[in-house]
């Protein structure tokens, strides 16, 4: 390999590397008591289905986190759980709505270009039925990406991080007969 191709091996790599630092601090920052968190436990025994338990954070210890929307109820432990998110903000459905709009839209004008050219009115002394297909289709294409960003822009959903079970701190976990105490370190 040459001294180009390890560099530039070298640069992508330091680059994955440094995005995803970037976003463990990001979801660290994010982390916070009032913070939005979506938790999900892990099916036991007795219940089976998945569910999010939503609410705000009150906080964190060493082996358990608390839910402001649980009043009255324990701290769940974090052995307990499958996943830890936290809230990101919300995002815009504009963009899927372009390309629906623009697929839908497309679609349409070519078949309205070809209802018009069905009976020869698009033949003349040249056949002029495939740039009538293409004019129609990128103009319903545009129509449809207008449309598409206006009723998507409507719609918002939640963003959600995952934060890593890991950076949370001391679990206590059923090892055998015995418990097994896991204390977690991140070094960045």
């Amino acid at each position: 390999m040459s001294s180009a191709g390890r560099l530039i091996l070298v640069g992508a790599f330091a680059g994955a590397l440094m995005g995803g630092s970037a976003q463990a601090d990001v979801t660290r920052d994010a982390l916070h008591p009032g913070a939005r968190v979506r938790l999900m436990p892990r099916p036991t025994a007795g219940h089976f289905e998945h569910g999010y338990i939503r609410g705000l954070l009150v906080g964190v210890d060493n082996d358990t986190v608390t839910v402001s929307d649980r009043a009255g109820k324990p701290p769940i432990a974090l052995s307990s759980l499958l996943s830890f998110e936290v809230a990101n903000g919300r995002k815009s459905a504009a963009g899927k709505g372009v390309w629906i709009g623009i697929l839908a839209g497309a679609a349409g004008g070519v078949g309205a270009s070809k209802i018009v050219c069905a009976h020869g009115e698009c033949e003349g002394e040249t056949d002029y039925s495939g740039f009538v297909s293409v004019l129609f289709g990128v103009g319903g294409g545009l129509f449809g990406a207008g449309a598409g960003a206006v009723i998507g822009g409507r719609f918002h959903t939640e963003r959600w991080d995952r934060v890593p079970l890991d950076d949370l701190g001391l679990n206590l976990e059923p090892n055998g007969d015995g418990m097994r105490a896991r204390l977690s370190c991140t070094f960045r």
